[in-house]
């Protein structure tokens, strides 16, 4: 049985390589008959270039006939193509849909939905016998177990097929998980059969209770947590599609687990991983959020020894390890893969070489059960357990990959090398490396820091304030500073240092070192370089918030004032929502209404449970007559959600981090306590779903799930209710375009308008038609935030929307031929400047619809068509009506008409006819009742006079009685207008 298994799991692994050639991997004679699937047929993951909005995406995706599935990662989606879900979709159509797609410029990255495999070899049922786990003797786990057994604030993250959470030796350490293959919170295997006991075999050798005794020991002794991510459907359970992992490495990220294990995988073409593959992507992501990602290196040694994927990423990233597997006697297991960027080498058994049954991997199955099993999937969870341990001993997770390569055991062997990567993982040389440690947490190896008083943290483990030593460009911190700010953490085995420095703008050297306090001969040291160098406002208008927090003296939440950061030459101003005005703060004189200031005590804006930081969370608008630097000596916002209420109408907010937010991360919390993610906010009519940015003078704006926060930038966003926005701590290095919103296929037209007036613009207010939006009020439509003097501003009126009554910036309306009516007003406080109003996208609307625009004032009427703007003198009104008009232009419609039938020699006729456009024109003849009789011609023809002829005979060329027929002369235009004209013909014989 063991051998027909064995041989089984080689055909099926062999059958994953040849899928590949249909993606021009491997050689059409490689390929064998038996094939496992390496995509789901009709199914595709894209990422969306920065310059492509949502609505571009589902636009094409109705064109296409495919569904549109958003997979919780900004820019990341599912397509399924129609006809997917009943098996009607080959690969080759699948294949052609991702050309089409890559074709389309639209897209960062466009790939079908891959399918990824446990890598694992066998399972065989066995008695529970702590001594047969030979393993966890080769990594030196009894001897590391002195130092470090493991912490329940360490929590592992297992993505893989199922897991029998109620398993009696593992279930004290699963937390409640989920199944993002099935969307739902079941991780249970649907049935005791294999595959099914590959997720819950993974889960023991990572954290099996221990000395409990019950059955066999984890890496993790006690203390580290189990989270379960059920990743493959319950119909499935043999592979992974790249959506279900998608979901399943976000939902980890959004759980904030420090290690990911990901006991799968699949062939690629390269070492270099694909960075436009989402799925890679959100690794790296995750990586640079902190989390730690263990990933199999592969069982396909014998069958090409190609490169795997996510594995290959630990090739790119210092938190990607990708682990190989060893028999018990310190041999390349077989099967293992063997490539360049192997991490470390880890148990995985090799009984397919031996023969030896006990030389796999002895650990929890099914039913309660322990069992066998071989493979890199069973590696790489020693790795994740090893991972565990050392992050509860206090080290640094970007420090833990380097901390494993530098102490794995060689034995002998030149290092690193494709089959053992640096060597064998060895856990307790690892700990003894770090029983005594010193960090510089902040700030990060080349960080650009922006307040002249950087905190500077560092964390040391298993020393005491006296044995550590501070330099700040050289000059050693007094001991008494570094006692009076040493605090351990609840273990004993972690200090947390943190020192305030006002720095001058430039390079500056930290360095830290830290000796045992066992024995102080054995140190650790790290050295950072950063550079200060204050933020630059531009002169002029800007939008702007601030990331840092600068108390008064004695006033831990009063901001200092802003002549301390700017100097004595700006002013500023804050919408008041309540109030419906702008407050103004001028550094120069009066006014200095506090409401624009930015020692706020009415804006309870804050970190979550903390005290109010403001003007952290507000936005202001500031005039510069200069480059101005913010000479700011604040600290960042604490990392954790950030409250800032919003007030029923326009509120002015800001970025409160000092990074890029993604705007869908937002939260809304309701007056009575309800929190809702933005999109449900927006659906309940209690936010509106746009971000408003300020760029060059104009309002510009991104409907969610499109819009990022940046950092030291201001924004508007309009609330239908009192509320809050709960800025949540998640950065992002996306950038964001300025993207207007509109509808999802349906066929119309935009035209865009600006106005100026000497140095002042507007340049973004829209109108136009689309067969998909509303009559009155819809989500295509979107509001004018207020302006600001020296202003003009185009805006669209809409007094008869009821609740939703005011000035637009976009208004969509539904096109179906009719009379539209757009009533635009310009608003200006430059009374003596000549106003220009223009208009782009005229070449975009269709030529039969007539465009005019109506002065209200002087009852001037503008062809649009021939002319792309109107200057007027604004006579000292400060607005200016205008109405644009959208109709059916009758002279440009195709006309048929002049039809006469003249009589010929020979009892022929002659039909002539005139077009007032070019059109595909054919002639019929029909008896009375509308029969037909002949077809004379159908061909394309100019506008213009023409004829044809007709010999009075039938289609079979006979000769047609007496009687009275129909002439049919139809046209049809090049975009599809018809026209058509009848005329009877008598025939008397």
């Amino acid at each position: 049985m063991r051998r027909r298994c064995q041989v089984k799991m080689r055909a099926r692994m062999f059958g994953i390589l040849a899928t590949f050639v249909l993606l021009g991997v491997l050689t059409a004679g490689a390929v064998p008959q038996q094939a496992v699937r390496q995509f789901v047929a009709g199914e595709l993951i894209v990422s969306l270039q920065p310059s492509t909005s949502v609505e571009q995406l589902q636009s094409l995706a109705q064109q296409m006939d495919m569904t549109v599935n958003y997979l919780g990662v900004p820019g990341v989606y599912h397509l399924v193509m129609k006809g997917a879900r009943e098996g009607a979709v080959t690969d080759e159509q699948t294949l052609q849909t991702v050309q089409k797609l890559e074709e389309s410029g639209l897209f960062a990255y466009v790939g079908p939905n891959r399918i990824y495999y446990p890598l694992q070899r066998e399972v065989r049922p066995n008695d529970p016998r702590y001594g047969e786990q030979w393993g966890l003797e080769m990594i030196n786990m009894p001897r590391a177990w002195v130092f470090q057994k493991g912490k329940a604030n360490v929590v592992v993250a297992i993505v893989d097929n199922a897991f029998e959470t109620t398993h009696p030796d593992i279930r004290e350490r699963f937390i409640a998980g989920r199944d993002v293959a099935d969307q739902d919170n079941d991780v249970s295997p649907p049935s005791r059969m294999s595959p099914w006991e590959h997720g819950t075999a993974g889960a023991g050798i990572i954290g099996a209770s221990t000395n409990n005794n019950l059955g066999v020991a984890g890496v993790a002794w006690e203390g580290v947590r189990l989270l379960p991510v059920k990743a493959s459907a319950d119909t499935d359970g043999v592979g992974f599609t790249q959506d279900a992992l998608i979901r399943a490495v976000q939902f980890c990220i959004e759980q904030r687990v420090q290690v990911v294990n990901l006991s799968l995988g699949g062939i690629t073409d390269s070492d270099v991983p694909d960075l436009r593959d989402p799925f890679n992507q959100l690794i790296l992501s995750g990586a640079q959020q902190g989390i730690i990602f263990v990933a199999a290196a592969g069982n396909f040694f014998a069958e090409g020894n190609l490169p795997v994927t996510p594995a290959n990423l630990a090739s790119v990233s210092d938190m990607v390890l990708a682990v190989a597997a060893v028999g018990p006697r310190r041999e390349r297991a077989a099967y293992s893969q063997a490539r360049p960027y192997t991490t470390v080498a880890a148990p995985g058994g090799n009984s397919a070489s031996t023969g030896i049954p006990s030389d796999d991997i002895l650990t929890t199955t099914l039913g309660g059960s322990y069992g066998y099993v071989m493979g890199t999937s069973f590696a790489a969870p020693h790795v994740s357990g090893a991972v565990a341990i050392l992050l509860s001993q206090g080290v640094r997770s970007t420090e833990v990959k380097r901390l494993i390569q530098d102490t794995a055991a060689a034995d002998g062997r030149s290092v690193p090398n494709p089959e053992f990567g640096y060597g064998i993982l060895d856990v307790y040389n690892a700990i003894r490396r770090v029983a005594t440690s010193a960090a510089i947490v902040s700030p990060a190896r080349s960080e650009v820091v922006e307040t002249l008083k950087p905190t500077l943290v560092f964390s040391v483990t298993n020393t005491s304030a006296a044995l550590v030593s501070i330099t700040i460009d050289g000059q050693a911190v007094p001991s008494t500073e570094i006692a009076d700010s040493y605090v351990v953490d609840p273990s004993g085995v972690v200090a947390t240092i943190k020192l305030t420095r006002r720095l001058a703008p430039g390079t500056h050297t930290v360095r830290v070192t830290a000796r045992n306090v066992n024995d102080p001969t054995i140190s650790s040291t790290d050295e950072v370089s950063f550079q200060v160098s204050p933020r630059v406002l531009r002169a002029g208008r800007s939008l702007i918030s601030l990331p840092y927090f600068q108390p008064q003296t004695g006033q831990p939440t009063r901001s200092v004032s802003a002549e301390t950061m700017l100097g004595t030459a700006f002013q500023m101003f804050r919408w008041l929502p309540e109030a419906g005005r702008y407050a103004k703060y001028s550094s120069w004189g009066a006014p200095k209404d506090p409401a624009a200031s930015f020692d706020q005590v009415s804006e309870q804006v804050g970190p979550l449970g903390g005290s109010a930081m403001a003007p952290l969370g507000l936005a202001y608008f500031i005039d510069l007559p200069s480059d101005t630097a913010v000479l700011t000596e604040g600290a960042p916002a604490p990392e954790v959600p950030f409250r800032i209420p919003l007030k029923k109408g326009w509120n002015m907010i800001g970025n409160p981090f000092a990074f890029n937010v993604p705007w869908v991360a937002c939260e809304v919390e309701t007056s009575g306590g309800v929190r809702l993610s933005l999109q449900e906010a927006a659906d309940k009519e209690i936010i509106l779903p746009q971000l408003f940015r300020y760029e060059n003078g104009t309002y510009t704006w991104q409907t969610a799930p499109a819009g990022v926060l940046y950092k030291w930038e201001g924004f508007w966003v309009r609330a239908f209710q009192d509320c809050t926005l709960i800025v949540m701590p998640l950065p992002t290095g996306g950038r964001s375009v300025s993207a207007n919103a509109t509808l999802p296929g349906g066929g119309g037209w935009l035209l865009r308008f600006s106005a100026v007036a000497g140095v002042v613009r507007d340049g973004n207010t829209v109108i136009g038609v689309n067969s998909r939006a509303a009559d009155g009020y819809g989500c295509e439509d979107v509001p004018k935030p207020p302006s600001l003097s020296p202003y003009v501003s185009v805006r669209i009126l809409n007094p008869d929307w009821g609740a939703r009554a005011g000035a637009y910036a976009q208004d969509v309306r539904r096109s179906d031929n009719r009379r539209q009516t757009w009533q635009l007003q310009v608003e200006t406080d430059q009374l003596n400047e000549p106003v220009t109003l223009r208009w782009e996208g005229i070449k975009d609307v269709p030529a039969r619809v007539r465009l005019t625009l109506v002065d209200e004032v002087t009852g001037r009427r503008i062809a649009m068509r021939t002319t792309g703007s109107y200057t007027y003198q604004p006579g000292g009104a400060s607005s200016r009506s205008f109405t644009v008009i959208a109709e059916p232009d009758v002279r440009s419609a195709l006309r048929v008409s002049s039809v006469r039938v003249r009589a010929t020699r020979g009892s022929g006729f002659s039909i002539d006819y005139t077009l007032s456009g070019e059109a595909q024109v054919q002639i019929a003849i029909t008896d009375a009742s509308g029969k037909p009789v002949a077809t004379l011609m159908q061909n394309t023809r100019s506008a213009g006079v023409h004829s044809a002829t007709w010999n009075g005979r039938d289609s079979k060329g006979i000769a047609v009685p007496s009687g009275t027929y129909l002439v049919r002369v139809e046209a049809t235009s090049p975009d599809g207008e018809r026209a058509r004209m009848v005329t009877p013909i008598v025939i008397t014989r």
